[in-house]
């Protein structure tokens, strides 16, 4: 792609070693190539929203990535990589805002060392009538803290909501094996939890907020997942790790068949009765059968019979 098309793209830095940052790798190990995948496709889509805020609607956002609505909101709760903002209506990241705003100071320091640059150059032209103009730049939202009470108020709505909900309360104690009061001693700590990841505007609805608290409890480790032995295959992960060791070593077993039973590129032109050196690098030629009608082989002493694959 030319330089010239690369700048009329929007683009974000992605860093070489991204994956290799605690969070990432807390994400990896959660859900593996698939939650990295998607980590990075919101924010593309984060990059191409106004003020670089998205929406926070799974129904568009799981058409749009093709994938689990669960797996979105995990990623985008669970690791703290965004921010949750406008009272869960939206959602940022506090990571790409910061490079955007870099970004933005590279390309003005750049803009005013051409400035100056045109001025040194006309002598007394005046640097309005030889510098570029400015391109306006777009407006990046600029995090700012509120009050304690104002800011947190939807979100301790949120937890007295599952404090008053015994219905709920009750269900999540028989499927976590956990007593009612064992499950309200853990509000606390999830709030705590949402603070530090950006929701202190609270979540989008209260289904949104069951749903977090829910995943929280057992990704935390307050409470034994009952269907985390079970994959949607219907395999236990025991067996299910079986099953891919088995491929794996098959696999292994294949490619080292291969190794042994495969043929040189030189040995495999030799074979068809030509000299590698003679050919240099059209050597692919000689797969070509109307190119070897025309150029009949060098040295057919060396014809063999190919019953092994072609190594190109």
């Amino acid at each position: 792609m030319s330089s010239t098309t690369n700048k009329q793209q929007p683009y974000y830095p992605h860093y070489a070693n991204t994956r290799n940052e605690d969070n990432i790798i807390r994400l990896r190990m959660a859900h593996g190539v698939a939650g990295y995948g998607v980590y990075h496709m919101l924010l593309e889509r984060l990059r191409m929203s106004e003020n670089f805020q998205a929406d926070l609607d799974y129904e568009i956002l799981s058409w749009d990535l093709d994938c689990d609505k669960e797996l979105i909101r995990s990623v985008i709760y669970d690791f703290g990589l965004f921010e949750i903002v406008c009272e869960g209506q939206k959602f940022q990241s506090i990571e790409m805002i910061a490079h955007m705003q870099l970004m933005e100071e590279k390309k003005r320091e750049r803009q005013e060392r051409a400035r100056a640059a045109a001025q040194a150059r006309w002598g007394n032209c005046t640097p309005d009538s030889t510098a570029t103009k400015d391109i306006p730049q777009p407006e990046l939202p600029i995090v700012s803290d509120e009050t304690e009470g104002k800011e947190t108020e939807r979100l301790d709505k949120e937890i007295q909501a599952i404090k008053e909900d015994d219905a709920w309360l009750e269900a999540m104690a028989k499927e976590s094996g956990k007593s009612k009061d064992e499950i309200l001693t853990f509000l606390q700590d999830f709030r705590a939890m949402c603070m530090l990841r950006g929701l202190k505007g609270g979540h989008k609805d209260m289904i949104d907020t069951f749903s977090h608290f829910r995943s929280w409890i057992y990704k935390s480790g307050r409470a034994k997942d009952p269907n985390a032995q079970r994959h949607t295959r219907g395999k236990s992960m025991e067996e299910d790790r079986a099953e891919k060791d088995r491929a794996i070593d098959e696999r292994n077993q294949r490619y080292a068949e291969n190794e042994r039973t495969s043929q040189r590129t030189d040995d495999y032109i030799r074979s068809m009765g030509y000299d590698p050196a003679d050919l240099g690098k059209y050597r692919y030629k000689v797969m070509d059968h109307r190119w070897r009608e025309k150029n009949p082989p060098t040295h057919p002493e060396w014809i063999t019979p190919r019953s092994i694959d072609v190594p190109f």
